[in-house]
């Protein structure tokens, strides 16, 4: 990636006036995401979608899939525990990984604060599973989208209960 890409995933924060730090932004974000997740964790973990949440959701459309985000934030004990207990295991990863598309951020970060708001979350970790209105009609399988969220949502329900 060039200086100037770079620089266009990077927003600087503002507060009062003095800038504070640069933070990164759609797949720099993520990768940045994903590198201290293997560091703690290690290399099991469903594919994190490398873009921003805009991104992902027209990724998710074009896949007929549902877009599952994930939202974290470093310094709260149940999102470490959390990635450990579910995130990291071999058996969510491959049901995410068949499944969906998936959307990872950490709250600190410009992508993450503006997911968490947009989605009106209070509590953390958050998994949040979207769909979009216009993949309704029926897909390859037969089942609409909205009855093939459904059984998703049973066959994730039982994965997250274990948390």
């Amino acid at each position: 990636m060039d200086g100037a890409a770079r620089a266009a995933q990077l927003r600087l924060l503002r507060h009062n006036g003095r800038e504070l730090r640069w933070m990164p932004t759609g797949a720099l974000a993520v990768r940045r995401f994903e590198s201290g997740f293997e560091e703690a964790h290690g290399p099991v973990h469903p594919v994190f979608y490398r873009g921003s949440l805009q991104q992902a959701l027209g990724h998710s459309r074009r896949e007929a899939k549902f877009l599952l985000v994930y939202l974290h934030a470093a310094d709260h004990p149940n999102c470490e525990t959390f990635a450990a207990a579910v995130l990291a295991s071999q058996p969510f990863s491959a049901f995410v990984d068949e499944n969906f598309v998936l959307w990872v951020a950490d709250v600190a970060a410009t992508d993450g604060l503006q997911a968490r708001r947009a989605t009106r979350v209070q509590e953390l970790p958050a998994v949040i599973m979207l769909a979009h209105g216009d993949i309704a009609a029926p897909h390859a399988g037969g089942q609409s989208t909205s009855a093939r969220g459904q059984k998703q949502r049973g066959r994730l329900a039982p994965s997250l209960c274990l948390f």
